[in-house]
């Protein structure tokens, strides 16, 4: 009688659904998924920065500057790993990724790998806007050749958020997690609007793993009353974690809290160089500073008029109903349960951040970075930046 093929899930994203909270707690349970047969693997060296340790941001790198490679754009594929590339140590390929991968599997004799990387989804970070459509299909294909090869069964899990929503959100984790300060909101809506486009987004791996591998769940309230966590093991794994599983404790990496406009346009501006008195001041500072007031109330609401907001789920209303059909099975089309925005609901578009609120701000965000610990990290910080910038310098410089 043939054994089973080992599975192989991958958690493709979408950004902003939760995947940190996720990552976080599969990282933080490894040992106790093992016994259970289930393989979450972290390669050493650990990445400094959090959402790359816990996660496998390494595949992403490598499928991504291969995808690369395979649409005949060389120049971009050596600009990307030069400067990405120290985070995929000690894989220089995706196919040694799964070299490792397999062994690792074989070692704990594990009948499931679990692997999680937001980025693939549309393979693009939540610090750009573009998207490829023939780089995340190359990426796709590639990705399967890998698995296959390795005998893995493979499902796919992608978490959707509705428009609205995620425009908004990606737009506060765009600013605040280094992407280009230049842009203002309506600027990005209009760069990262292909990257809305759910439909378009599933379907180079539709086409490639089989739409009935993969499972789209969505990310709202009303399908995931108890987080992404109970959901994903429930409808990824076929059981809920037991309570003694207790997720990591809070921070500002797994909280990764978005901040009201106000502070929003704070850290845009403090980003510009714009915000007088602010030398020495980080973001970090300004995120680690914010009151519960700050972000209690931050949504599409906060960006976008009802009016507006239904206009833009019109416009992707075909391609969510053609998700819900052939990923859920929906007879009716529907694809996000939440109630439609009120037309005729009260709103008034954001004032502005008024000199007295960027003062307030500033002296809050002032009195964190004071502290003697955070000027210590804050130096750390400015000279790895700078020794870092200064490797991609050497590497980038051209043979004598």
């Amino acid at each position: 009688m043939s054994r089973n093929p080992p599975r192989l899930i991958i958690h493709l994203g979408q950004h902003k659904t939760g995947s940190k909270a996720l990552q976080s707690f599969l990282a933080r349970h490894v040992p106790r998924l093992a016994r259970e047969g289930v393989l979450y693997p972290l390669a050493r060296p650990r990445p400094r920065i959090h959402a790359y340790a816990v996660s496998h941001h390494r595949l992403y790198v490598l499928l991504r500057h291969e995808a690369l490679l395979a649409t005949g754009d060389a120049p971009t594929a050596a600009r990307y790993l030069a400067e990405h590339g120290r985070h995929c140590a000690p894989f220089t390929t995706a196919s040694a990724f799964f070299d490792w991968l397999e062994h690792e599997r074989r070692r704990a004799a594990a009948h499931t790998v679990i692997l999680s990387a937001e980025d693939l989804l549309d393979l693009a970070t939540a610090h750009e806007t573009g998207y490829q459509p023939a780089t995340a299909a190359a990426a796709a294909q590639h990705l399967a050749t890998l698995a296959r090869s390795a005998g893995f069964a493979v499902r796919l899990v992608v978490y959707l958020r509705r428009q609205d929503h995620l425009l908004a959100a990606h737009y506060v984790q765009f600013i605040k997690g280094g992407g280009r300060a230049d842009l203002d909101f309506a600027a990005f809506a209009n760069a990262f609007a292909p990257r809305l486009r759910s439909s378009d987004l599933l379907r180079p791996w539709a086409e490639t793993f089989g739409a009935e591998n993969i499972l789209v769940r969505p990310y709202e309230r009303t399908a995931q009353p108890a987080g992404i966590v109970a959901d994903f093991f429930e409808h990824v794994l076929g059981r809920l974690p037991p309570p003694a599983w207790t997720p990591p404790a809070a921070d500002r990496e797994s909280v990764n809290a978005s901040p009201d406009r106000d502070h929003l346009e704070f850290i845009r501006r403090l980003r510009l160089g714009l915000v007088p008195g602010a030398a020495g001041l980080g973001v970090e500072d300004v995120l680690d500073a914010l009151p519960a007031a700050a972000t209690a109330s931050v949504g599409p609401a906060a960006w976008l008029s009802p009016r507006e907001r239904l206009a833009l789920l019109a416009e992707h209303a075909d391609g969510n109903a053609r998700i819900a059909t052939v990923h859920l099975g929906s007879t009716d089309g529907t694809l996000f349960r939440e109630p439609l925005p009120d037309a005729s609901a009260p709103w008034a578009p954001h004032a502005g951040l008024s000199p007295e609120r960027e003062h307030a701000i500033l002296n809050r965000a002032r009195a964190v970075g004071r502290r003697p610990a955070r000027l210590v990290h804050s130096l750390l910080r400015s000279c790895l930046g700078r020794l870092r910038r200064l490797r991609s310098a050497v590497r980038r410089r051209p043979p004598r």
